[in-house]
């Protein structure tokens, strides 16, 4: 990973990208891993390395240079609300070291697009793990698994954390929201499209880049053996901090994990598409349902 120009810092351990369907439970994985010493978690969603008009279709043609860098400056640094509400990283990073970075990809792209992409991400996530005194960092926007093919591109010793839970709960938790599914049933679908798209990033991402975890798992299970896994799987030393969190902050109250049962949106004709959606993502070799087919008639 490329480091900032006076940082004295030899080497930073390895990104980490967490993503799955929204409300899976990304938010609360990042969180976990950002409980370790050498990892901060970016307290927002940057997003431009993901979204339309982004480094995607900067990368494949679709958006010319100043079209992204031009949404980079605007859109995605800052985006005013009708409430009067701000969005974007000017909340967690500072203007200077923001066109800073901006600048210096443009002035690089052109002669090495994926090195300055990476450069531009590395530096701007960077900046705000410096900020909490942290040598790593990790990025929580869930479409990051949907673009894991391009991240391991970008930054081949990357690990990809996919957070994955029970559809029902996914289904009763993002409909009422207002930016997704606005019907339990159109939900059920939109979650096994994404899990599908999952699916087919996996299989072109490098053998040991990806990781599941399942929401459950994660309040569920013994503190130590869900860090265990993190651990092996990210290469770095374990932490009590991130065992503490786990046993004292995801608990099974918070996590709403059961009450999709009181959703009356969640009729049986719902239940028996999402079972049918279930078998049919089993057939089509999508490896992270086969959990939830088994429950599905609970």
């Amino acid at each position: 990973m490329r480091l900032l120009a006076g940082d004295p810092r030899l080497e930073s351990p390895p990104p980490i990208f967490v993503g799955g369907t929204g409300r899976s439970g990304t938010t609360v994985t990042a969180a976990v891993l950002g409980q370790h010493p050498d990892y901060a978690t970016v307290p927002l969603e940057v997003r431009f390395h993901v979204d339309r008009g982004g480094l995607p279709d900067l990368l494949s043609g679709l958006v010319s240079l100043d079209g992204f860098v031009n949404r980079m400056n605007g859109f995605w640094y800052r985006r005013d609300l009708p409430n009067g509400e701000t969005r974007g990283m000017h909340k967690v990073i500072d203007e200077v070291t923001f066109q800073g970075a901006v600048e210096r990809f443009r002035r690089s792209y052109e002669s090495n697009p994926w090195e300055a992409s990476a450069a531009l991400v590395d530096e701007l996530l960077t900046s705000c793990a410096i900020k909490i005194g942290k040598p790593g960092w990790i990025e929580m926007t869930p479409d990051n698994i949907y673009v894991g093919s391009l991240l391991a591109r970008l930054f081949p010793n990357m690990r990809m954390i996919h957070s994955v839970r029970d559809p029902r709960g996914v289904v009763s938790s993002v409909v009422p929201l207002g930016w997704g599914p606005n019907t339990h049933r159109l939900g059920m679908a939109w979650w096994a499209e994404r899990m599908y798209r999952a699916e087919e990033q996996y299989r072109l991402m490098p053998d040991g880049s990806v990781h599941t975890v399942y929401l459950e798992d994660l309040v569920r299970q013994e503190p130590e053996e869900v860090v265990s896994a993190f651990w092996s799987f990210i290469g770095c030393d374990p932490s009590t901090a991130v065992e503490e969190y786990l046993r004292d902050e995801v608990t099974e109250t918070r996590a709403h994990l059961e009450r999709w049962r009181s959703d009356e949106g969640l009729t049986e004709e719902v239940l028996a598409l999402g079972r049918d959606l279930l078998v049919e993502l089993s057939e089509a070799g999508v490896r992270t349902v086969g959990r939830y087919l088994r429950s599905a008639s609970t």
